[in-house]
């Protein structure tokens, strides 16, 4: 700081105006009109598909048993593909405290089910042919819960 020069404060040399600055135009960022629902508009995106192709769903989700230290609360993760295409994700952290990792996992499929279905409905309500959506898990406990609900070796604290 021993050679440091003193200067004024940089201030403003054109006087302010009340027009915003002139920008180039590019369409995608004017502002739109707003379109009434008898009129239809083409912005050049199209999803092209075949009548005779079938479109699958896969889902995989996934759980950290009591991630967070200072609650000890699970964490969900899951992904939704789309022909191998990933139309949505999440990750969040549970509600409740899960027991076990068992139960921290049977808590995601079950979350994530009701996802997948809504998705499921979307298709339907698209007309689209599809596939039964697949559900992915990995921990073999929470799948066998969830193809035979019922008593298990880990599920007393289930309910």
């Amino acid at each position: 700081m021993e050679n440091a020069v003193d200067s004024p404060t940089p201030q403003a040399t054109a006087p302010p105006t009340s027009e915003p600055p002139q920008r180039d135009k590019y369409p995608y960022r004017e502002p739109r009109d707003l379109i009434s629902p008898t009129q239809r508009a083409y912005f050049g995106l199209v999803m092209n598909v075949q009548a005779a192709s079938s479109v699958s769903l896969v889902g995989y989700s996934d759980a950290d048993h009591a991630n967070y230290p200072d609650d000890y609360k699970s964490v969900s993760g899951n992904v939704t593909l789309r022909d191998g295409n990933v139309v949505s994700y999440a990750s969040r952290k549970q509600l409740i405290n899960a027991r076990s990792t068992y139960e921290a996992e049977y808590i995601t499929v079950n979350e994530y089910t009701r996802d997948l279905l809504s998705f499921k409905g979307l298709l339907d309500e698209l007309h689209w042919k599809h596939d039964l959506p697949v559900l992915r898990g990995d921990n073999v406990g929470s799948i066998r819960l969830a193809i035979k609900p019922g008593k298990h070796r880990r599920t007393r604290s289930i309910s």
